[in-house]
């Protein structure tokens, strides 16, 4: 599962990609392309939060696989510290972003929550991204 976000919208194109797998290792970057990303190192990624159903260090695929489900909680604080300036929405806040997945080898099962308009996928592409809106109450943890 990924989720792509710019935080800022006005304030220019950076964006984060946070990725993980059905077991919970994940990938967190930050800036305005896909290459020449700021990655997160381990004092920060200590602070993410990953709760998952496959409790391996890999997951090979079978024919008999039904799905998987992942959550995870990552602080405003760490975004913040990665992306050199505060990340903190309030109610009404709106970001932009897209919501992406991936099968494995035999079966790509490519997924987005906003379509992408390429010939194949391609999830660093902000021009696609859509208006996530903040609700009141969504933010009270830091």
């Amino acid at each position: 599962m990924e989720l792509f976000a710019t935080v800022d919208p006005p304030a220019g194109p950076d964006y984060f990609n946070f990725e993980a797998n059905c077991c919970g290792t994940f990938h967190l970057g930050f800036g305005p392309r896909r290459e020449d990303r700021r990655l997160i190192g381990p004092r920060l990624a200590a602070g993410i939060e990953v709760a998952t159903s496959t409790a391996a260090p890999t997951k090979a695929e079978r024919p008999d696989d039904n799905g998987w489900w992942l959550a995870a909680r990552i602080p405003f604080d760490v975004l913040s510290e990665l992306a050199g300036s505060e990340v903190r929405p309030r109610a009404g806040t709106v970001w932009r972003g897209n919501f992406y997945r991936c099968g494995g080898k035999t079966d790509p099962q490519f997924a987005c929550w906003n379509p992408v308009a390429t010939p194949s996928p391609d999830f660093h592409r902000p021009e696609f991204f859509a208006a996530i809106r903040f609700a009141a109450g969504s933010t009270t943890r830091a």
